[in-house]
């Protein structure tokens, strides 16, 4: 709710920069307790809505990737998890982009095979 009220009540149509820089951590921050809290779809576009003004923000695309991953949008879940490694190539993001890789890639298949499986069955 804290991060909620503080979006409100900074002025977006005064974009100094400090204010755009404010509320891009807001966004972010809001959208963090949304992935705790499991609202996937929510945490999605207050991160979207932090890109806007700090594009190549390394933690909101983080968080961004686990919020497209718990919607099971993988691919861009993926997509955003090859920004942070682009961004931030560290051990630990380029082990979790690897990881969403193998998921990203048994989702397809089982998609093919159910798909193969209803063709079957018409």
């Amino acid at each position: 709710d804290a991060y909620t009220e503080a979006i409100e009540v900074s002025e977006p149509g005064r974009g100094t920069p400090e204010i755009r820089a404010a509320r891009a951590i807001y966004f972010s921050n809001r959208a963090q307790a949304r992935i705790k809290m499991e609202l996937f779809e929510q945490a999605e576009a207050d991160c979207s809505e932090s890109l806007k003004l700090a594009p190549d923000n390394v933690k909101t695309l983080l968080r961004r990737s686990k919020a497209w991953e718990g919607q099971d949008k993988l691919i861009e879940a993926v997509d955003d998890m090859k920004k942070v490694v682009e961004l931030s190539p560290a051990p630990a993001n380029k082990k979790a982009l690897a990881t969403l890789e193998v998921k990203q890639k048994e989702q397809f298949e089982k998609q093919k095979a159910e798909s193969r499986r209803l063709d079957r069955s018409d």
